[in-house]
C-alpha cells in the first residue's frame, strides 16, 4: 500500500507540473548561444519523471510478485562552442528510485539500473574537420548512438542508462562516407561513488555510413575483450535503410567470432524491417518485423553459436517489459504507428517470440539465462507481448508518455519449471526539456 501511495502522489506531482509547463512555453530559448567572449554555451538538460507497475515480473527475474516504484532522472548539459566545429560537452546526471522491491546491494557489482547520485555521465572534447580536412577526434566519456541503436546504442529507457564509455575517436567525414574509429571502456555507474572504468570490457571497433549508396548502407566491426570471462569476440556486419515511396524498409546482419573461453564462437544475428505509411489516415504506419539470434544446439562440440546481442539498446526493441535479448531468438513483430493531431501519437506493438534453439536457453533483458531445457522437450514457443503506447507533446518543452504491455506465456514457460502465468506492465512518464 506504501508503494501505492507514493506512486499515486507522484502522479498527482506529474499533473500539477504538466499544467505549469503548458502555459510556460516562452517564444525565445535564452540559454542558446550565450556569448562568454572566448566560446559561446549552450545550457540544455531536462527533468524526466516515471512511475512503473510490474506485475508478475522484474527487472531480474520472472516470477510471481508485483514491482510498483516511481523514478526521477534529472540531467544538466553544457554545451561549449569554441570555433566551427570544436567544442566541449559535459552532462551531468541525477537519477533515484522510490518504492523498488530491491536495493543497491541487491546488483553486484555496486551497480544499479535504478539509482546513481548526481554523477558525470558524459565529458567529452570534440574537434571534427581539422582545418577543413576530413578528419577530428573526439576524447572522454560519451555514449555511442549509430544506426538504429541495435548494435550500439546508450540504452536510454532504463533510469540511469544503460551503457556509456571513456573513449578515444578518430573522426573521418567526406562526401562519401562517415567513419569512426573507436578504443572504448565501459564506464560502470556506481551509486556510492564517482563512476569509473570496468576494466573487464574494452571494446575497439568502427563505424561506417557510407554516402554513395541507396539505400542507405553502415557497415560496421566491434570487437569485444573481456579477460575476466575469457571473451575475445568480433562482430562483422552491416546495416542498410531506405524507402521507395511510401514503402520503407530497413535491415541489419552481423555475424561473430573469436573465442569464449575454450570454445570458438561462431554466431550470427539479423533483423527486417518493412513498413507502408499512409498519410491520408492519421499518419498510419503498418510495419512487420523480423528480429533472429542464433543459438546453441549443441553445447558440447566446442563451439558456442549463441549470438550476444552486441552492445546495443535492447529497451528500443524485443518489447517494451524488456524481458528478452537479441541472445538465442526469434521475434515476430507487427507495428501499427499513428498520429491523430501533431501532438499526438500512439504506437501498438504485437511480439511472438521463440527460441531460436529449443536446446539453449532463454535469455532474460539482463543478457543471463532465465530458464533452460537442455533436451529442447519444453518446445520453443516462449510467449506473446502486447503494448500500446501513447504521446502527447504539449510544447517543445514538455511531453507526457503513458504505456501498457501485457504478456502471455507459451509452451516453453508452461513445461519448464518456474511460474508460469501472465504478466504486466503499466506506466506513466513525463519529460520536461529545456
Amino acid at each position: 500500500m506504501k508503494n501505492i501511495a507514493r506512486i499515486y502522489s507522484i502522479l498527482t506531482l506529474l499533473v500539477l507540473i504538466s499544467v505549469f509547463i503548458v502555459r510556460a512555453e516562452e517564444p525565445k530559448n535564452i540559454f542558446k548561444d550565450i556569448n562568454l567572449r572566448f566560446a559561446k554555451l549552450d545550457i540544455g538538460g531536462g527533468l524526466r519523471l516515471r512511475c512503473q507497475s510490474q506485475e508478475n515480473f522484474n527487472i531480474k527475474k520472472y516470477m510471481q510478485g508485483n514491482d510498483r516504484f516511481a523514478e526521477e532522472r534529472f540531467r544538466m548539459e553544457l554545451n561549449l562552442k569554441f570555433i566551427e566545429n570544436m567544442r566541449m560537452f559535459v552532462q551531468l546526471q541525477d537519477a533515484h528510485v522510490w518504492g523498488l522491491n530491491f536495493t543497491v546491494k541487491d546488483f553486484y557489482p555496486p551497480y544499479s539500473p535504478y539509482e546513481n547520485p548526481l554523477d558525470v555521465r558524459q565529458a567529452f572534447f570534440e574537434y571534427q574537420n581539422i582545418g577543413n580536412t576530413p578528419l577530428g577526434f573526439k576524447i572522454g566519456r560519451q555514449t555511442f548512438l549509430y544506426g538504429d541503436n541495435r548494435v550500439l546504442g546508450p540504452g536510454e529507457w532504463g533510469n540511469v542508462g544503460r551503457y556509456f564509455w571513456d573513449a578515444v575517436k578518430v573522426l573521418y567525414n567526406t562526401s562519401y562516407c562517415k567513419t569512426d574509429l573507436f578504443v572504448a571502456r565501459q564506464v560502470m555507474s556506481n551509486p556510492y561513488e564517482f563512476d569509473i572504468d570496468n576494466p573487464d570490457l574494452n571494446v575497439y571497433g568502427l563505424y561506417s555510413a557510407l554516402k554513395m549508396f541507396n539505400p542507405n548502407t553502415d557497415i560496421f566491426f566491434i570487437h569485444k575483450e573481456n579477460d575476466k570471462n575469457k571473451l575475445h569476440c568480433s562482430t562483422l556486419g552491416t546495416r542498410f535503410d531506405g524507402n521507395c515511396s511510401m514503402l520503407f524498409y530497413s535491415g541489419t546482419f552481423a555475424y561473430q567470432y573469436g573465442d569464449s573461453g575454450a570454445k570458438n564462437i561462431s554466431a550470427y544475428g539479423f533483423n527486417a524491417k518493412l513498413s507502408y505509411l499512409v498519410p491520408e489516415l492519421w499518419m498510419s504506419e503498418f510495419g512487420v518485423e523480423y528480429s533472429y539470434a542464433s543459438g546453441d544446439d549443441n553445447p558440447n562440440d566446442g563451439t558456442c553459436k549463441t549470438f550476444d546481442g552486441v552492445l546495443g539498446a535492447i529497451d528500443l526493441f524485443y518489447g517494451r517489459m524488456a524481458m528478452f535479448s537479441w541472445m538465442n531468438l526469434k521475434d515476430y513483430q507487427i507495428n501499427l504507428d499513428f498520429k491523430p493531431t501533431r501532438k499526438l501519437s500512439t504506437t501498438l506493438q504485437y511480439h511472438r517470440f521463440e527460441l531460436a534453439e529449443s536446446r539453449d536457453a532463454w535469455y532474460y533483458g539482463n543478457g543471463k539465462v532465465q530458464r533452460k531445457d537442455k533436451t529442447g522437450a519444453s518446445g520453443s514457443n516462449i510467449g506473446q507481448e502486447a503494448l500500446v503506447t501513447i504521446k502527447y507533446i504539449f510544447n517543445r518543452h514538455f511531453d507526457v508518455y503513458p504505456g501498457y504491455c501485457y504478456f502471455f506465456p507459451g509452451e516453453f514457460i508452461k513445461n519448464t519449471i518456474g511460474y508460469k502465468g501472465e504478466s504486466s506492465l503499466i506506466f506513466f512518464q513525463t519529460e520536461y526539456k529545456f
